[in-house]
């Protein structure tokens, strides 16, 4: 049975790849270089898949434009993005906590 941090994540991909959030998204790429040099959300949630030292800036400079879009507009699908992109770190931190006092759902949530 998957966890249920990962089906919500499964869900804020589906949704931020949607057509409804093309507005929000041509917005940001209007404001921001790092996000205008990506032709949609699919493409920025590869972004920070590329592992290679030589994208390191590009990737940092993707996440900042992304949150500054996140903190201007408020529209939901800057904070998918970014818990989308960054699902294989919350993951991983999330495979760590360990506790007997705290329910799962509720790691889940802390994560």
């Amino acid at each position: 049975m998957k966890s249920a941090l990962r089906n919500d994540l499964e869900r804020l991909r589906r949704d931020a790849l949607s057509e409804r959030h093309r507005h929000a998204f041509e917005a940001g790429r209007a404001k921001q270089p790092a996000i205008a040099a990506h032709a949609d959300a699919a493409s920025v949630l590869a972004m920070p898949d590329d592992e290679a030292e030589g994208t390191y800036a590009s990737r940092e400079a993707l996440t900042r434009a992304i949150i500054t879009e996140h903190r201007a507009s408020r529209e939901a699908l800057w904070a998918s993005v970014l818990l989308v992109a960054y699902y294989p770190m919350l993951s991983r931190l999330r495979h760590r906590l360990v506790s007997g006092a705290v329910p799962r759902g509720e790691l889940d949530q802390g994560v």
